[in-house]
């Protein structure tokens, strides 16, 4: 039986939290989890995603989405990406912060991030978000290299 959105979820936060302590150690970088309802154990309203990200002197915030049964997030973004967490992430960017959703696929064994403007305006406009919006895609066991290429602008092998 194919894992569930949340468990799949649950099971990329802890690999980015994995991967960002690796980029602490050499690059100027910070993240913190923010937390929800789930993880707090109790109710907690609506946040705009899953980690603040500190990197290059920017401030953003990462959602982390994954699932078994979408090959993207571009085919998953409704059933995804909740509404009231796309108001949130509009709002931190129309504060001139940026945000991220980060997916991983089960089905096509990618990992891909996306621009958080193009999500929640695809998402509010009830569209598909554009395929050439996607900013990277690597095979779905190369999560840490598409941290450190997107977040710190190079790549350790």
């Amino acid at each position: 039986m194919a894992k569930s959105p949340e468990v799949l979820g649950k099971e990329l936060e802890d690999d980015c939290i994995k991967c960002f302590k690796a980029l602490l150690k050499s690059n100027p970088f910070y993240y913190d989890r923010i937390y929800d309802t789930k993880s707090a154990r109790q109710y907690i309203p609506v946040r705009p995603g899953d980690f603040y990200v500190g990197y290059n002197g920017k401030a953003a915030i990462l959602e982390c989405k994954a699932s078994s049964v979408h090959a993207s997030l571009k085919n998953g973004l409704s059933a995804l990406v909740d509404s009231g967490q796309v108001a949130k992430m509009r709002l931190w960017i129309r504060s001139g912060n940026k945000g991220f959703y980060l997916f991983r696929s089960e089905l096509s064994q990618i990992v891909e991030i996306w621009d958080g403007a193009d999500v929640v305006e695809a998402r509010n406009n009830g569209k598909p978000i554009n395929p050439s919006k996607r900013l990277l895609s690597l095979p779905r066991n190369e999560l840490q290299k598409l941290l450190e290429i997107y977040f710190t602008g190079e790549h350790h092998a």
